[in-house]
C-alpha cells in the first residue's frame, strides 16, 4: 500500500479526522446536490465534492478502492 494511502487512513480513523471529515462533508456537497443556477458556481460545487470524494477513496483499504479501467479496457 502506498504511504500516502496509509496517511489518509490514519487521518480519517483518528478522532480529529472524523470531526474534520464530518465538517468537510457538510460543506463539500456530500449529502446534497451540487446544482446551482449559475453554471460556474455549480462547477465550484462539483470541485468541492470531488475533493471530498478523493479523500474518502484514498482512505479506503486497497481492496475497497475502485480501480479505473485502463485506456482501451471496459
Amino acid at each position: 500500500m502506498k504511504e500516502i494511502n496509509l496517511a489518509y487512513m490514519r487521518f480519517v480513523n483518528s478522532e480529529d479526522g472524523k470531526i474534520i471529515l464530518e465538517d468537510l462533508a457538510s460543506v463539500c456537497f456530500q449529502e446534497r446536490t451540487t446544482y446551482h443556477d449559475i453554471p460556474h458556481k455549480m462547477g465550484v460545487n462539483e470541485g468541492l465534492r470531488l475533493a471530498y470524494m478523493h479523500i474518502q477513496k484514498r482512505a479506503k483499504p486497497p481492496q475497497q478502492q475502485e480501480e479505473k479501467p485502463k485506456e482501451g479496457e471496459k
